[in-house]
């Protein structure tokens, strides 16, 4: 289990909300912290959404995707966000858990299962005892990614080959990378 919380706790990712945190930066900083993430793909761009809550005088950040903005959002397989994730997504960023659901639909009666066929659970079970608060959902790929998308802050057709840090090269300032 995380850090701080015991097993059969339940604690919600809005106990500690991005939102939360003080919107001005420590004088000590100097400038924004610049934050470079490598990859315009579901995890890239959900977490270039969060991390934009900062704000810019707390943060510069960029995504780099390696694909043309023309094939950022290829046709894919079905994707399976579990409840847990759903649960996860929808305490950080209702609204783009709204967005997910309405292009994708609820799974209600799912199992996990071993290489060789054992159940190891049904979703019917989880949700029926408790577990989840919210249903799986399953949506194409390129619908999801359509959703979390970012385009004002991600650079297409650029893949991130080296970061260097400013601060530790000698360059100065506060935020280094």
């Amino acid at each position: 289990p995380p850090l701080g919380v015991r097993r059969g706790e339940r604690r919600t990712i809005q106990d500690q909300r991005l939102t939360d945190v003080p919107r001005r930066r420590p004088a000590a900083m100097g400038r924004p912290l610049r934050v470079v993430i490598a990859g315009g793909g579901l995890a890239g761009n959900v977490l270039l959404r969060q991390l934009r809550r900062f704000g810019p005088e707390l943060l510069h950040v960029r995504a780099f995707e390696r694909r043309p903005f023309e094939l950022a959002s290829p046709p894919g397989l079905n994707v399976l966000l579990n409840h847990n994730g759903c649960a996860a997504l929808a305490d950080t960023d209702p609204e783009l858990m709204a967005a997910i659901r309405a292009v994708g639909f609820e799974v209600r009666n799912w199992s996990a299962r071993t290489m060789a066929g054992d159940v190891l659970y049904h979703l019917e079970d989880v949700v029926r005892d408790g577990r989840a608060d919210e249903p799986c959902l399953v949506a194409r790929w390129d619908r999801i990614h359509a959703a979390t998308r970012c385009d004002d802050l991600v650079e297409y057709g650029a893949a991130v080959e080296r970061v260097d840090d400013v601060a530790a090269a000698g360059g100065g300032g506060g935020g280094g990378g």
